[in-house]
């Protein structure tokens, strides 16, 4: 396809060599990408025909066009606010995992890949073991042990790209399509239609709650800004190191992404993209540059929030910006748990009496296990959380931090948590001198940045399928690297064979 057929976000002849270019992406992916979420949009609201389209869509990608395959399974198995829990009759982090399973079981694998899965095995072990110490039952643990384990995810590009050609460049500039067009969405659905449609599972989706449908929409009312919830944006996690190092963005394509952004009042998620847009830039003065503007835009951000209206309902800031740094601010100031419970928009709430149950029955080592909030019946795990405003949601299981590294230390202790800190590091040491392999480390660092925030995390399907991708995608650019090994392993059996 021409130059002329292609969206006009490319290079031009005024460029500088020594400059990013222009993004550039073919017209007909970008098409590709609109129809997919489009589809998908509608699945999360439950429109009958969605159900035929999407899996209509994902199979001629995977026939015609491996790309669109690899980013639409991952967009598909992580929901993203696009569908969520409820939309199918078996969870989507199922399907992947089991899909990923067989992967494993069909998929030659050389001796890089068969390294990371032996550490991913020894890693399922030992939270395994672990999960062993708790009073609850295996059977209900199990299901949340899986989640753990959403890494092995990074199999399915593998077998995507088994005997085909894969290319870096391209695959990277295939993605901004589907992070920009959700954007758009975000930006369409909070700034103009007010409500729950293009992105229908952002309100409160985690909890099943307020879900809009195609015959019950949530709309707000014009001039009634929600805040859309950023499991969404999180996707901004696959290109935020090409728009460091590799590409630059119109202005036009900025304002959506910024609108967008806002929509969200998440201030964890903004941190993450100005931390890896700073962190990863080529150049040192460049990571100076962006540490002073994101400076400059965090200060005037808070004075303009400052003059804004306090939200009534949960008494923050409009804009989330003044009411995230004063908590902050005031922590030193706290002079009881009541005061230290408001830190992190009320989450360190759920965390204390939690904690303190773990270290009453000395489990700060292994933990309390894997409760499950509904299928948890153990009366030695349930307690009640004097920090709630909400009475009636006080009495609850032990589990639950929306903050995922306190989650993580809650259900497997300390030993759980220095295992999984450890087997991630390790994921990147394994790759880091392959080409490309700061792409899966920025995605990992986004991810556990967003952790704090307990939107995803290395322990959720959402953090891991991308994590998964990224790190699918540094194996198949480096492969004549990965698989020279295989080849001299293989030459090397046939010479012992001969003698």
């Amino acid at each position: 396809m021409t130059t002329a057929a292609a969206i006009d976000i490319q290079a031009t002849a005024s460029d500088s060599p020594t400059k990013k270019p222009y993004l550039h992406v073919e017209r007909r992916h970008w098409l590709n990408a609109l129809i997919f979420l489009l589809c998908m949009s509608m699945m999360g609201l439950q429109f009958p025909p969605a159900y035929l389209f999407v899996p209509v869509i994902l199979i001629r990608s995977l026939i015609k066009d491996r790309y669109d395959a690899a980013i639409q399974l991952t967009i598909f198995f992580g929901g993203y606010a696009l569908i969520g829990e409820g939309t199918l009759p078996i969870k989507t982090d199922d399907i992947m995992f089991l899909v990923s399973v067989v992967g494993v079981c069909i998929y030659r694998k050389p001796p890089l890949v068969r390294k990371v899965l032996f550490g991913l095995l020894l890693y399922a072990a030992a939270i395994i073991i672990l999960a062993s110490y708790s009073e609850e039952r295996m059977s209900v643990q199990i299901r949340l042990i899986r989640y753990y384990l959403g890494f092995i995810y990074f199999i399915v590009p593998l077998m995507l790209f088994a005997g085909r050609e894969f290319d870096m460049e391209e695959f990277l500039r295939r993605l901004f399509p589907y992070i920009i067009i959700v954007c758009a969405f975000y930006v369409l659905d909070g700034f103009i239609i007010c409500g729950q449609v293009l992105i229908p599972r952002s309100p409160l989706g985690f909890e099943g709650a307020d879900t809009s449908k195609y015959n019950d929409l949530i709309l707000y009312g014009i001039g009634n800004f929600p805040r859309k919830y950023p499991w969404g944006l999180f996707l901004f996690a696959l290109v935020v190191w090409s728009i460091a190092r590799k590409y630059r963005l119109q202005w036009y394509v900025w304002i959506i992404i910024i609108l967008a952004f806002l929509s969200s009042k998440t201030f964890t998620m903004i941190f993450g993209v100005l931390f890896c847009l700073m962190v990863f830039q080529a150049k040192k003065t460049k990571t100076l540059g962006y540490g002073i503007a994101a400076t400059i835009l965090l200060a005037v951000g808070y004075m303009v929030d400052s003059t804004l209206p306090i939200n009534p309902v949960n008494e923050n800031s409009t804009l989330r910006i003044k009411s995230s740094l004063d908590q902050i601010f005031v922590l030193d100031e706290s002079e009881d748990d009541e005061d230290i419970s408001e830190f992190g928009s009320g989450r360190l709430a759920q965390a204390m009496p939690k904690f303190e149950l773990m270290y009453k029955y000395d489990k700060q080592w292994t933990g309390l296990g894997f409760l499950h909030p509904e299928l948890t019946k153990n009366t030695k795990y349930i307690i009640e959380n004097e920090y709630y405003t909400d009475v009636e949601k006080s009495i609850e299981v032990a589990t639950g931090i929306e903050i995922s590294p306190l989650q993580v230390f809650l259900t497997i202790g300390y030993i759980g948590l220095i295992i999984h800190l450890l087997f991630f590091i390790w994921l990147y040491v394994v790759i880091r001198k392959l080409k490309y392999s700061q792409f899966y480390l920025s995605v990992m660092i986004f991810v556990f940045i967003a952790s704090l925030g307990g939107f995803m995390g290395w322990n959720m399907t959402t953090g891991l399928a991308m994590m998964g991708l990224s790190y699918g995608a540094v194996l198949l650019a480096n492969r004549e690297e990965v698989w020279k090994s295989q080849s001299k392993e293989y030459s090397q059996q046939i010479a012992r064979q001969n003698d």
